[in-house]
């Protein structure tokens, strides 16, 4: 067995994650409206499991009407000035987001896009490929480890009722 360096598995841990990117990147393309389709039933129910639904279309309504009343404020501010200076004046918005709320709905929403995604095969694609690219550099140094690394690998991964990637079962299986 070859011994890498710490160098040598950084190096190819970003040439298999790149494959990895690449392959999802297919994916999303010839699927291309799967993961935003996901991601918006997630976090609608992530706000109705949050009990947050309809205050989320009350906000939404409030800021549809303060856009538009914004819009109107531009309008007769750039009106305004023009009368004053003879010069239009560049709109300016605000937008202003509870950084907590979000926080809290794309937390759950993360958990309800997973549960979505396995519905489907092409789901369950996307989320096998973004967990090889998570476990990538666990596997690295599992595929050049010794077998008591292996061995104790696969007794940890018992104990925590952890399954391996399909990457680490290959290895697992073809290096004992």
């Amino acid at each position: 067995m070859s011994k890498l360096t710490v160098t040598e598995k950084e190096h190819w841990k970003e040439r298999v994650e790149r494959r990895i990117s690449k392959a999802i990147d297919a994916l999303s393309q010839q699927h291309p409206s799967f993961l935003a389709e996901i991601q918006e039933k997630s976090r609608a129910k992530a706000l109705q499991a949050l009990g947050a639904l309809d205050t989320k279309q009350q906000l939404d309504e409030l800021k549809r009407q303060m856009a538009e009343l914004e819009n109107e404020k531009s309008r007769v501010e750039r009106v305004h000035y023009s009368k004053i200076t003879g010069k239009p004046e560049a709109e300016c918005q605000q937008y202003y987001v509870s950084s907590e709320a979000d926080r809290v709905i794309k937390s759950h929403q993360s958990l309800i896009e997973d549960e979505l995604l396995a519905q489907s095969k092409v789901g369950q694609r996307f989320l096998a490929l973004h967990r090889e690219k998570d476990e990538l550099l666990d596997t690295i140094w599992l595929a050049t480890s010794n077998q008591q690394i292996k061995d104790l690998w696969r007794r940890v991964a018992d104990v925590l009722g952890d399954q391996a990637t399909d990457l680490q079962k290959d290895i697992l299986e073809t290096h004992e």
